[in-house]
């Protein structure tokens, strides 16, 4: 089990792939490449494979998986059939349930009203939803939920996250709930988790 306090924090709000990517590798006790490494090579493989899952800038999971595959990494993209849109864990916790780690890609609301996609990396599941161990900085309390639609923070909010910030540089370790598959439009992207999720074994 990979301490709180180890959890690597994404530097940006773009760069939640490439803190699942450390964080993995930190949890399977993996020599962790470079943040610089792992933009180079997200770069060329985004370069090169066009389209992406989600916001624009993210990068696809096709190429996160190829990422980890050259790693060495035994991954698989798993596609979730939409007669288990609305309950994609009972595909998903099996996997779980099998020793595998999951990258679950969701998109959400963020503070500015756009809507994005993070990723984040699932260690285990409970009746609350996924246990994962995600990018965000870790000022959260433990366990606290992921909300599609996050709520504004307050200015006093602001000034605590902000000298929490100064003293530390973790990530968090958070609970996905179930969320169900959003269903996007082609001018908009849909809250809840994407059609895919990366799957890796042990």
């Amino acid at each position: 089990m990979l301490a709180t306090k180890d959890i690597f924090m994404q530097p940006y709000s773009n760069a939640c792939a490439h803190a699942a990517i450390i964080n993995l590798c930190k949890l399977r006790g993996l020599e962790t490449p470079s943040f610089d490494q792992i933009e180079t090579g997200l770069q060329v493989l985004m370069s090169v494979s066009g389209s992406r899952i989600g916001d624009q800038d993210a990068p696809k999971a096709i190429d996160i998986l190829n990422f980890l595959v050259t790693s060495g990494f035994i991954c698989a993209l798993v596609g979730i059939p939409p007669a288990l849109w609305a309950e994609p864990q009972k595909i998903l916790t099996q996997f779980l349930d099998q020793g595998c780690h999951l990258l679950l890609f969701f998109n959400w609301r963020n503070t500015n009203g756009s809507v994005v996609t993070h990723v984040t990396l699932v260690e285990g599941y409970d009746e609350r939803g996924y246990q994962v161990i995600d990018g965000e900085p870790g000022y959260y309390p433990e366990g606290a939920p992921f909300e599609l639609e996050p709520q504004e923070l307050s200015a006093e909010e602001e000034e605590k996250v902000r000298k929490w910030l100064e003293n530390h540089s973790h990530g968090s370790r958070r609970t996905l709930p179930f969320y169900g598959i959003g269903l996007n439009t082609t001018e908009n992207l849909a809250l809840g988790l994407t059609q895919h999720a990366l799957v890796v074994y042990e």
